[in-house]
């Protein structure tokens, strides 16, 4: 099943290129999401056009990603300006090291449109204060430690350099402080289209499965959103 992470592509908007709205739309418009990760058994699931809060997650949006379509992408670039993408620097990208999204497959993709790719690769810990700063575009991801999007988007805005202005900026202060949770989750879902549909900030791109594999005679453990057994071990019963 499904976890409670998920993953994206995220755009630099406060740098050349993609401080224009069009050319995050159009680089958004070219990405096949599906076919980013290239190993079938690959614990990440694709996004399709899923928002950023995963499956599992209260507030999640099955169709708001911008869906593939490499025409639409062409026309927008070429209406920001940058027709055959003719003007545009080579676009650096920081992935952390070991990711599961083949580096090939996005390169490729983003090559339809005429662009040059080039990756930037480190490990973790050295990911935000090395490749993240001098990138035009990072992978990441981010994983709730409670099913909730307080738990997920106010976290995720506070660590990566992600999009953000007073309309956003209040609603999340508005989401953290009603205690209306039909109205709550609403506000959030709110943000993550504004962040992936209307802004096009980032591009969610995959979810983190919860996989629990067990022999056939042990009974009664199952898994559960948090990455984990949701059924306490003196609870599980082995039959031989």
């Amino acid at each position: 099943m499904t976890g409670l992470e998920s993953s994206h592509i995220g755009y630099r908007t406060d740098r050349h290129p993609f401080d224009n709205e069009l050319v995050r739309k159009a680089f958004s418009h070219a990405l096949e999401r599906d076919r980013l990760f290239g190993d079938k058994d690959s614990a990440e699931r694709p996004a399709g056009r899923g928002g950023l809060l995963p499956p599992a997650m209260p507030g999640h949006s099955h169709r708001i990603s911008p869906p593939f379509d490499l025409e639409l992408a062409k026309r927008l670039l070429a209406e920001a300006g940058y027709p055959d993408a003719k003007g545009l620097p080579e676009i650096k990208i920081a992935i952390p090291e070991h990711w599961e999204l083949r580096e090939s497959n996005l390169a490729a993709q983003w090559g339809r449109l005429g662009v040059r790719i080039k990756v930037l690769s480190a490990p973790l810990e050295s990911f935000f204060t090395g490749p993240l700063e001098a990138a035009h575009a990072w992978c990441g991801g981010w994983s709730a430690d409670f099913p909730d999007p307080e738990g997920f988007i106010p976290p995720l805005l506070a660590n990566y350099p992600i999009f953000r202005n007073e309309e956003i900026t209040a609603l999340v202060g508005k989401a953290r402080t009603c205690r209306d949770q039909e109205q709550r989750i609403q506000l959030f879902r709110d943000i993550d289209r504004l962040l992936v549909a209307d802004r096009c900030a980032l591009v969610p791109i995959g979810y983190g499965a919860a996989v629990l594999l067990r022999r056939p005679w042990v009974h009664g453990l199952h898994a559960m959103p948090l990455l984990g057994p949701s059924t306490p071990l003196d609870q599980v019963i082995v039959r031989h």
